[in-house]
């Protein structure tokens, strides 16, 4: 069914980023029904407190899981985009890097999980990392192998196999459990990531088999990490903020705070699909020199900002039906929702900006950019959280996101300065 749908849309479609995009975008619209139906059972099946738990373990793990891979996905997407015959290599190198970062991390976690979640979520802890860190890291390599590649359906394929399966997880444990809690939940989390990891190994190994190149590992490692660490400074000002609500306020309001901003996640469905089919055209587009790359995210921006207007809209009517579909409990996050219904606008831009860094060789740029967004956040959620609980993590969310967006927008018109300047160096001078 998933197949029908995807080439009924794709066989009147020419351009290939419409193209791309298309498929995406349906996988992703099939999993956000999903995710719809998975996320109103757990929340009203646990309630705002345990859902509060889970939240802010999973928020906790997001925040090193950029580590988990060293930036192996966006080395796999930006080098095999441009020679598909390097498949096998950077997939058998994410491969292995996920394997021994995630595990390094798993333990780092663990150490500093007591310290906000308290001792009685350990194991739960440890099945979250298992999950996050390891194998939905080989569905994501998988994802970004298929992009690469140019097999967009497969990618929107495997978006719709992870709801799927987390679906049957969670149908699986309210019909075999009466009131299950928590820690059941993410036996059932786990679970449904092992069999996703599964088969997105079984899929893409059969396409270039597994190589593992120690010598380009070594040489790519500088971009590797900077692209670890802009992805990760991304999550932190994305996710921190849930794991500090339950340290420095309460499972509850971190479970109103995180069903609110589960919704924008939700919402940005479309635009993450539009980002992941136009970054191979951004590093082709890059060789040209980041002016070339900033004109064709403006053209994406103007795209994708109509829509963000459309969820702003959305999200600030429509937040009244929270408590009536997650239940009583979630009665605080029509507001919360509210206060971060903005976001999505600000993410149609920043998102694209990021992409046209990146593209040019500013990686390292965009990446000082994103952690220094990433330290504002944690430093205002310190002081907001402690004072307004989930209403000071939304103001933050806000303001950081805004932050973001003049930063790389900053920064990329510096780029452009710059390497005009180059240009104009490079131009030997006639004598007189």
């Amino acid at each position: 069914m998933i197949k029908r749908v995807i080439a009924c849309a794709q066989s009147n479609i020419k351009h290939q980023l419409v193209k791309d995009t298309a498929s995406l975008a349906i996988g992703q619209f099939l999993r956000l029904v999903l995710q719809a139906i998975y996320f109103v059972t757990i929340a009203r099946g646990l309630g705002s407190q345990q859902y509060g738990a889970f939240v802010a373990m999973a928020a906790m793990v997001a925040v090193v899981a950029p580590f988990a891979s060293m930036g192996g996905l966006n080395i796999l997407l930006k080098n095999v985009s441009k020679d598909r015959s390097l498949l096998g290599v950077y997939w058998g190198n994410g491969l292995f890097l996920i394997l021994v970062s995630g595990l390094c991390l798993t333990g780092v976690v663990l150490i500093c999980g007591p310290w906000f979640l308290g001792r009685g979520l350990t194991i739960a802890l440890l099945l979250v990392c298992l999950s996050d860190l390891m194998l939905a890291r080989i569905v994501d390599l998988a994802s970004f192998a298929f992009a690469a590649v140019g097999r967009m359906g497969e990618s929107a394929k495997l978006n719709v196999y992870v709801s799927l399966s987390r679906l049957a997880g969670i149908f699986f444990l309210v019909v075999t459990v009466k009131h299950p809690n928590v820690q059941e939940w993410t036996v059932a989390y786990v679970a449904s990531s092992f069999a996703c990891s599964l088969y997105s190994f079984v899929r893409v190994t059969s396409i270039d088999g597994v190589r593992v190149s120690f010598t380009r590992m070594k040489q790519e490692i500088t971009e590797a990490s900077y692209f670890a660490v802009s992805t990760s400074a991304t999550t932190i000002y994305n996710d921190i903020d849930k794991t500090m609500l339950a340290r420095l306020a309460d499972f509850t309001s971190t479970g109103i705070y995180g069903a609110a901003y589960r919704l924008i996640d939700v919402s940005m469905a479309p635009v993450s699909a539009m980002t992941l089919a136009a970054t191979p055209e951004f590093f082709r587009r890059g060789h040209h020199g980041p002016k070339v790359a900033e004109e064709y995210a403006w053209r994406l921006i103007r795209r994708s900002a109509v829509f963000g207007s459309a969820v702003f809209l959305c999200l600030f009517i429509g937040a009244p039906i929270l408590p009536h579909l997650l239940g009583r409990s979630f009665q605080s996050s029509i507001e919360a929702t509210r206060w971060l219904a903005i976001i999505p606008l600000l993410r149609c831009v920043h998102l694209f900006l990021a992409g046209a860094l990146s593209a040019t060789g500013y990686q390292g740029t965009r990446a000082c950019v994103q952690v220094g967004v990433g330290i504002i956040n944690v430093s205002l959620n310190i002081y907001f959280i402690s004072r307004w609980s989930w209403r000071g993590a939304a103001w933050t969310s806000v303001m950081c996101d805004s932050l973001l967006l003049i930063g790389l927008w900053s920064a990329l018109k510096w780029a452009c300065r710059n390497a005009e300047r180059t240009a104009l160096a490079s131009i030997p001078v006639s004598g007189g």
